[in-house]
């Protein structure tokens, strides 16, 4: 997804998300996906699924992705509870920052150090995902056929 983002989002500091979202797509799938819903927060809440096609459909592309993870991993915690997924990205945040720390100690730091020791919003935004399901909603009325003008 992150190579099919539409140019208006990259303009909107939105496609760094997903290109992170992309990178740990295999390795951490749980936090791929709170990067990702994320992304749909914040198109939503900024109404940029309403600037141009592309944008929403690339945002309902990315929310049906959300949803068929979510549906296949109702049994993770960390993907249906918004306090476990909140400890959980707590946790792959401390292990980036120690893994940045430990790297500092060593006196190898490097400019790759900088991708990985900044730490995306979505981390540190967890308490905020709970209302956004709703909008995740609002977007799925809003792009049914039913509804559309």
């Amino acid at each position: 997804m992150a190579s099919n983002i539409p140019a208006s989002l990259r303009s909107a500091d939105i496609g760094r998300y997903a290109l992170r979202a992309a990178q740990l797509e295999r390795a951490k799938p749980v936090v791929a996906y709170w990067c990702n819903f994320w992304i749909v927060n914040q198109i939503i809440e900024r109404g940029l699924h309403t600037s141009d096609d592309n944008v929403k459909s690339y945002t309902t592309d990315l929310v049906d992705k959300l949803e068929k993870f979510r549906s296949e991993n109702t049994d993770n915690d960390a993907v249906m509870d918004a306090e476990a997924a909140n400890a959980y990205l707590e946790q792959f945040g401390l292990e980036i920052l120690g893994r940045a720390e430990a790297t500092m100690k060593a006196n190898k730091v490097t400019n790759k150090l900088q991708t990985p020791s900044r730490l995306p919003q979505p981390f540190s935004s967890c308490a905020r995902f709970g209302p956004t399901l709703r909008n995740q909603r609002l977007l799925r009325r809003s792009s049914s056929p039913s509804t559309m003008q």
